[in-house]
């Protein structure tokens, strides 16, 4: 455990004037009792010196500062440096050396380790050390619950091959890092930083533990830096959301009292600017604030979102989707698999129009299923095939594929993305559903299905509403002629087509995976994943493996791509909302549902189009897109949320997330209980006070509250609830 640095260290014009002590003292060294004074002498001069020279520093730089808030720079918390930490290595810099370094857990390289783009970045001869064991670094005399940007430093220095190291990283007990692989994400000698925002435990310490998966830990340095976040008059009022370079329109997700137009997708009420990947633009909303003091509706007037512009991209973060006007898109999937088998182009657009307004925004469909379950003569299309010969996947129909293209069109037409199944597989071992005995049977060869991919790719190249989906309930052992099959088609459709993203629906695994499986654990298609799809069909705790996807490095979007049905065993409404809200509270940029066979495989549709599970899955849908869910960051180390959250490794326990610029947090409650908030995490002096129902839509005020200090809240019921908790600046309307 290492004391502060005894004078912290000041970003901008005042870089120039640092005087980090390195007079540390540690605990393992011994010192007389005359060097301690002198260096008591040595540190208060040293203090009184620094505050002299801050204070100069401050005077001359005043209209600097000025000019920075003018132009948004202080829109971000700043950060000063408590500890900086040479892991493995000596001193360099600012950074300390290691004291519990030694030849056997600690190495070094003269060669050179490139720092050139990477942000927030350590002096480079950091990387050029490590500590390489499983470890633990205390840092204490810090506040009690105040909240730190805890910075880990990386550089692989001996692998180079994926694979060859991962391994895990706690802070005060909670992951951050999972199975996290350097060289993965930026490859040998090039470093590599991780920020994260902690709360320093009651004994006022963090602690940074490394934990060995494969090819050791290792380290190469640690930051701890405290948070300010000052106040800044002489900016405009605060904005939606954060947009990227370049202009771009979004909508007001409701606005707030009255009509309002704000800068950013999420339209506040006031102008101003905003940078990010939300993308600089206007937005409008209007709608009440909710009738009475104490429970209203909020603005339950129809929220128009705007056309989407396709094709979608993945945002710079690569965290979430956008449209061609950089407005974040919000995956809102109904399960639709044989959409294309099963209906009529009638029946299609009027399901399709129904899931419109709904609030569905996407649909996963394929382009062939074969499942005797559903009506239409499966595999046929009203008794139209999709092969000229009998399971030759290299004598396409187009008459059925003309068909298949009016279906894509139709979702297209309503704004929908169609998350697009080149062939369902169906589950291993069962001929009745899916093709994946047709495959790999004699009618076809690898030479077949590459043509069928080609075709495919050819066709739909140009078509903007697809990303493309592999597998379909099904994981092809590796090294099997299915999975050589599979490949082809892939393949063939990236031949042809490169501009489309792909994710993966693998099928279940109950030794590697029982709690389903994301489309980059498949190590054959891997690093064909743009997009990381869980499959989390299992019943229990799901925010783990959202969790596990969210913080693996590279960094990939990730979304629940299929869900527990709801006429399934465990497939409650109670179940399906607890893991859509747990999803997006882990990172997740978006969910799924199915109303099971009625509309996966259309034996009952019309009659099931307003099941409790379909209603509240618009609400979750119209909950987060009345707020920037795109800048959600998962409360992981439970800097807002300190008590009540439970268990994570049960399905009651409470998730939840905070923006960035820390203006809005939301929990989602399974289970009503009393939940204790950290106020001083959210941004502003005061902070609105909502819970929100997730069954009903319906919100009540918890009032107006100082964000000072911990704070009791307990929601106005039993039952599931949603705690939104808004920096009252930002003028936000009522969620619904």
């Amino acid at each position: 455990m290492y004391p502060p640095s005894e004078v912290q260290h000041r970003r901008g014009h005042a870089r120039s004037a640092e005087f980090i002590l390195h007079a540390e003292l540690k605990a393992h060294e011994s010192r007389n009792r005359c060097s301690l004074e002198i260096s008591r002498i040595f540190q208060w001069t040293t203090r009184l010196f620094v505050v002299i020279a801050c204070l100069g520093l401050l005077a001359c730089s005043s209209s600097t500062r000025n000019n920075e808030r003018a132009s948004g720079a202080f829109a971000t918390p700043l950060t000063t440096a408590v500890y900086r930490l040479n892991s493995g290595g000596p001193a360099v810099d600012s950074f300390s050396a290691d004291p519990n370094a030694s030849a056997r857990n600690s190495s070094s390289t003269s060669t050179a380790v490139s720092v050139t783009g990477v942000a927030n970045a350590a002096p480079a001869a950091v990387y050029q050390s490590e500590r390489h064991d499983d470890h633990t670094e205390t840092f204490g005399n810090l506040s009690p619950g105040a909240t730190y940007t805890v910075r880990l430093h990386f550089s692989e220095l001996y692998y180079s091959r994926v694979g060859a190291r991962k391994f895990n990283v706690l802070i005060n007990g909670s992951r951050v890092l999972t199975n996290f692989d350097i060289f993965a994400a930026v490859g040998r000698f090039k470093a590599l930083v991780r920020d994260f925002d902690v709360a320093a435990s009651s004994a006022g310490q963090i602690a940074v533990k490394y934990v060995n998966v494969r090819g050791g830990a290792k380290a190469s340095g640690i930051e701890v830096l405290s948070i300010s976040n000052p106040a800044d008059p002489d900016a405009g009022s605060p904005t939606g959301g954060a947009g990227s370079a370049g202009a771009g329109t979004g909508t007001g997700s409701a606005g707030s009292a009255g009509a309002g137009t704000g800068a950013g997708s999420a339209g506040s009420a006031g102008a101003g600017t905003g940078a990010g990947d939300a993308g600089a633009g206007t937005g409008v909303g209007s709608g009440s604030s909710g009738s009475g003091a104490t429970t209203g509706t909020g603005g339950s007037g129809s929220v128009s979102t705007g056309p989407v512009t396709f094709p979608l991209k993945l945002s710079a973060s690569k965290r979430y989707l956008v449209d061609q006007n950089n407005v974040p898109f919000l995956i809102n999937q109904a399960s639709s698999w044989g959409l294309i088998q099963s209906l009529s182009t009638a029946d299609a657009t009027t399901y399709l129009d129904d899931l419109a307004q709904r609030g569905f925004n996407t649909v996963m469909i394929s382009i062939i299923s074969y499942d005797t379950r559903m009506p239409g003569s499966p595999p046929n299309w009203q008794g139209v095939s999709p092969f000229n010969t009998q399971w030759d996947f290299s004598t396409f129909n187009e008459a059925y594929f003309k068909h298949a293209d009016d279906i894509i069109n139709l979702a297209k037409d309503r704004g929908m993305l169609v998350t697009l199944v080149p062939s369902y597989l169906g589950y291993a071992g069962d001929a009745s559903q899916g093709w994946w005995d047709e495959m790999a049977s004699s009618y076809n060869s690898p030479a077949k299905c590459l043509s069928y991919g080609q075709f495919l790719g050819n066709r739909y190249k140009n078509q903007s509403n697809i990303i493309w989906v592999a597998g379909g309930d099904n994981q092809p052992a590796a090294g099997s002629e299915l999975e050589t099959r599979l490949k082809a088609v892939i393949d063939g459709i990236r031949q042809n087509d490169s501009a489309h993203l792909w994710t993966a629906h693998w099928g279940y695994d109950q030794n590697s995976h029982p709690q389903g499986m994301l489309s980059t654990e498949n190590p054959t298609f891997a690093s064909y994943m743009d997009i990381n799809g869980y499959y989390a069909f299992y019943y229990g705790s799901t925010h783990l493996r959202d969790l596990e996807a969210y913080n693996a490095s590279p960094v990939k979007m990730v979304y629940n791509i299929d869900q527990s049905y709801e006429t399934e065993g465990g497939g409650t409404p109670d179940n399906i909302r607890r893991k859509a809200y747990s999803a997006i509270l882990s990172g997740a940029a978006g969910s799924s549902f199915c109303r099971g066979t009625d509309w996966s495989f259309f034996a009952n549709w019309h009659a099931t189009m307003d099941s409790p599970g379909a209603r509240e899955t618009r609400l979750w849908y119209k909950l987060f897109k009345s707020r920037n869910w795109w800048d959600l960051v998962p409360d992981q180390t439970h800097v807002v949320l300190t008590d009540g959250f439970g268990d994570p490794a049960l399905d009651n326990y409470v998730t939840a997330a905070r923006t960035s610029s820390r203006g809005t947090f939301i929990a989602y409650l399974p289970t009503a209980r009393q939940l204790t908030v950290n106020m001083t995490a959210i941004s502003g002096s005061q902070a609105n006070v909502w819970w929100y129902d997730p069954t009903t839509g319906t919100t009540t005020s918890g009032g107006t509250i100082p964000t000072s200090g911990s704070k009791s809240l307990s929601p106005p019921s039993d039952a599931s609830w949603v705690l939104v908790i808004d920096d009252a600046a930002l003028g936000l309307p009522v969620p619904n």
